[in-house]
């Protein structure tokens, strides 16, 4: 079953090893340490890290986060933002199939 932004939003908390948001308070921490993220890098995020491990196709994160008048280069651009902040390894991304949040490593 694929979440949608509605569904995510929800839930309060999610938890994976180091990792920690709170829908509610919009806080998310790593390793213990908080870190700011925009609206829409959290939402980028809760997406993945809802539907995990499952593989999340551009399309489907742009008709979920920003709807159908966007570019495929905001799901590329708001990816490189959130891997600076949690770690390039945390998201991966499959050629044809999409991105993906990787729990615990």
């Amino acid at each position: 079953m694929l979440y949608t932004i509605k569904h995510v939003s929800n839930l309060k908390n999610f938890q994976d090893g180091d990792l920690k948001l709170n829908w509610e308070s919009h806080e998310f921490s790593f390793q213990d340490v908080p870190f700011r993220l925009s609206p829409l890098e959290y939402k980028v995020l809760g997406f993945l890290f809802t539907n995990s491990p499952r593989y999340i196709s551009t399309t489907e994160i742009l008709e979920a986060i920003w709807g159908e008048n966007y570019s495929p280069d905001s799901v590329k651009l708001y990816i490189a933002f959130l891997r600076k902040k949690i770690g390039r390894d945390r998201i991966s991304t499959l050629t044809g199939f999409g991105y993906r949040f990787n729990c615990a490593l």
